[in-house]
């Protein structure tokens, strides 16, 4: 995080919208891929992928059918991969966005930053 210190608010809006769409291109595609799957794929393939532990399924002999320190290790291996990438995009925009809210006193003075209802915009 220390290449957003000392930026500007608008650098740092900006850089949140960037992370905010790119999260939200994943979770498209993620979405999308799921619909393709199930209503694009010929049924047979969904079968042998289901018969194969294709998915999800495929930890599941890897932590229950081997030695203790092999799943362990395998659980590992797995975390490293998945770690930075989830750092990465994760941990940023609730930082940025604490940051904003900082530098516009949100938490600070709160009452300065209620709309009244009824009130005249």
């Amino acid at each position: 995080m220390w290449w957003f210190f000392g930026r500007r608010s608008r650098t740092l809006r900006i850089w949140v919208i960037v992370l905010a769409a790119v999260m939200a291109l994943f979770a498209l595609f993620s979405m999308l891929s799921g619909v393709a799957l199930t209503y694009f794929v010929p049924a047979e393939v969904t079968a042998e992928m289901a018969a194969t532990d294709m998915g999800t399924g495929f930890v599941r002999p890897v932590a229950y059918d081997t030695p203790y320190l092999v799943s362990v290790l395998y659980r590992l291996g797995l975390w490293a991969v998945s770690l930075p990438f989830a750092a990465l995009m994760g941990a940023p925009p609730p930082i940025l966005l604490g940051w904003l809210a900082a530098r516009r006193r949100i938490l600070d003075e709160p009452w300065r930053h209620v709309r009244l209802r009824g009130a005249p915009r």
